[in-house]
């Protein structure tokens, strides 16, 4: 019984590596690179040939990891694997999202001055065919609305929480009742001395 405890202890801590090291490349890729090749336009890319291939390779790649972050979304959201599933699961999959929401409304933003309009069409930035969401196909790809998919995965977390999956002790019964916040928001919730001192 001992070696089976071991081994799902194990099994969860390389889950929980593997879908960390798969969020970071996806926000790596998304972010460092295809929308970075993107924005220096049609131009660019016809004077660096050389850089195709290995864009293709990217763009590739990153389709990959999104079908397999859809994978584990849809394990968060069936919340039943005990052997793999953890708050601390759930937690890595919020924050990268939120920080992929963060540098989305960034480039948002970056994509609204009004110079890249001035510029001559083939100087101007171009569509990464994996990052339009215009044709999204829910199977294999995240939605454009990550504050929604965001949202799921918080109520998620509450389910799995209230289910008793991470163990009932008095600390884990207490905090059920910010369940939807991940370890690391909790920590910055004022604690109730804090908010004393505020008040004075």
């Amino acid at each position: 019984k001992n070696d089976v405890s071991v081994s799902s202890v194990n099994k969860r801590k390389l889950y929980l590596k593997k879908v960390r090291a798969q969020q970071q490349l996806l926000t790596e890729i998304e972010f460092e690179w295809l929308r970075q090749w993107g924005i220096q336009g049609k131009l660019h890319a016809e004077l660096h040939p050389y850089w195709h291939k290995p864009m293709e390779f990217l763009m590739k790649c990153f389709e990959q990891l999104e079908r397999s972050c859809v994978s584990t979304l849809s394990h968060l959201e069936q919340g039943k694997d005990a052997t793999v599933l953890s708050d601390d699961l759930y937690d890595i999959v919020i924050e990268a999202l939120e920080e992929r929401l963060k540098l989305r409304r960034i480039w948002q933003e970056r994509m609204k001055d009004p110079i890249y309009k001035s510029m001559a069409v083939h100087m101007q930035p171009i569509q990464i065919k994996v990052l339009d969401r215009k044709t999204h196909d829910s199977s294999k790809q995240l939605s454009e609305n990550l504050e929604q998919v965001i949202a799921n995965v918080r109520k998620w977390r509450v389910s799995f929480v209230s289910k008793g999956n991470i163990g009932k002790t008095a600390k884990a019964k207490a905090n059920e009742k910010r369940s939807n916040l991940t370890k690391k928001e909790k920590r910055k919730v004022a604690s109730n001395w804090e908010k004393l001192k505020l008040s004075m």
